[in-house]
């Protein structure tokens, strides 16, 4: 299968140090090789998917917007495929709700952030007064949890020309902070520091 391509190498590094939620995960050799299987792919791929509140929305998808337009000059980037990037958690629920279904009513209000690599991303995990392990197992993540995490945002070609350009965000790295319910049971645990703030970095 030939790979989507990269355009132009217009790329952004982005660090949200604010924690966000887990939403979904595939981390794990385990998780991974179960995937490839589920979808009947071929390439390897690592990902997690992020609830993010609507001010944090912002600043993320400014920064994408930007590695859009300085990828397509002069383009409607309402053209895009924004959803490769950006999923409507209000839609989400609203579907499922249709269904008579509650169990995705914690997407209601935010915005879905997916993010995904063919590497195996760094995970590390916050351990409370600035301090951090790094190397850690992707197996202390589930969802629910809360993390910070970095990746880099590219704007690519999708492989099926009759599919729309899109925005890509690579996983580089993804740091545990706090426990957090379970979504579809579990119970809250210990909370250690905050970490706040986005940085952004262009190359």
């Amino acid at each position: 299968m030939t790979k989507p391509n990269q355009v132009d190498k217009e790329l952004a590094y982005l660090t949200i140090k604010t924690p966000v939620r887990l939403a979904y995960r595939s981390l794990t050799e385990k998780d991974v090789e179960a995937a490839k299987v589920k979808w009947k792919a071929n390439a390897i791929r690592y990902e997690a998917t992020v609830l993010l509140e609507s001010d944090l929305y912002k600043t993320v998808s400014a920064q994408a917007v930007a590695v859009a337009g300085a990828a397509w000059p002069g383009r409607d980037l309402k053209e895009l495929d924004w959803e490769h990037l950006f999923v409507n958690g209000t839609k989400i629920a609203d579907a499922a709700a249709a269904d008579g279904k509650d169990h995705l009513e914690y997407q209601r209000g935010k915005i879905l952030f997916k993010t995904s690599t063919n590497k195996a991303p760094t995970f590390g995990k916050f351990l409370g007064g600035g301090n951090f392990q790094n190397n850690v197992s992707p197996d202390i993540f589930y969802r629910g949890c809360s993390v910070v995490l970095s990746v880099g945002l590219r704007a690519m070609e999708p492989t099926k020309k009759t599919d729309k350009d899109f925005v890509k965000a690579y996983l580089n790295d993804l740091t545990f902070v706090r426990d957090g319910e379970r979504l579809g049971g579990g119970d809250a645990a210990a909370r250690y520091g905050e970490i706040e703030g986005v940085t952004t970095d262009e190359n």
